[in-house]
């Protein structure tokens, strides 16, 4: 018994072939690894944040007309679609023109959503 784990000790349904295969749901509070919901650590993963990259079609129909007719023409850029409980928070585009790609201008967004997903993440927004 003294090469038992604690998952194997408490009989947990959940480990299967040597593994957790329940730790998708919970992460570790302190450092945010993943981790099975019968660590006194764990807590559950909420707000996740799920990022989509798609082209102009795929796009929600009541976003395509919203989208920047930048570059080549909306319908042709590609899109990088930010969802955070499932609510689309951000939308952006690789519709651009050349001279513009820099992350002082049209690429200026990624800060921002790295703030913001920063901030939703903690609880701050």
């Amino acid at each position: 018994m003294s090469g038992m784990n604690g998952c194997e000790l408490i009989g947990c349904t959940f480990y299967i072939d040597g593994k957790c295969t329940d730790e998708a749901e919970y992460m570790n509070k302190y450092t945010g690894e993943p981790i099975c919901r019968h660590n006194p650590d764990a807590i559950t993963v909420e707000g996740n944040f799920e990022v989509i990259l798609c082209s102009f079609d795929e796009l929600p129909d009541d976003q395509k007309n919203q989208q920047p007719d930048n570059g080549p023409g909306r319908e042709w850029a590609h899109y990088l679609v930010i969802k955070y409980k499932g609510e689309v928070v951000r939308i952006e585009s690789d519709a651009m023109e050349p001279e513009d790609r820099s992350f002082y201008r049209d690429l200026a967004w990624i800060r921002d959503a790295l703030i913001q997903a920063y901030e939703l993440g903690r609880g701050f927004k």
